[in-house]
């Protein structure tokens, strides 16, 4: 199964950044601890019961936390 998920920076402040993944018109939303790198859920992405987008997304951003600044956009394509 191949994966093409834009990935755009929503909100963020001094604690936590909030991102919107989408893909083939479907969204959901998670949240970034920036202090601690724990990523939380906020919208499911309807269709995505078994959390692959969302998994994918997370670990895109969660690898940008580790190395330096978030992003305001990117993307996973496989």
């Amino acid at each position: 199964m191949a994966f093409y998920i834009t990935i755009d920076k929503i909100d963020e402040d001094p604690a936590a950044a909030r991102y919107r993944f989408t893909s083939a018109e479907r969204s959901g939303s998670f949240e970034i601890d920036k202090s601690t790198g724990n990523i939380t859920l906020v919208n499911q992405m309807p269709d995505d019961d078994a959390g692959r987008h969302f998994e994918r997304a997370a670990v895109k951003i969660m690898r940008a936390w580790k190395t330096g600044p978030l992003p305001e956009f990117a993307k996973w394509a496989s």
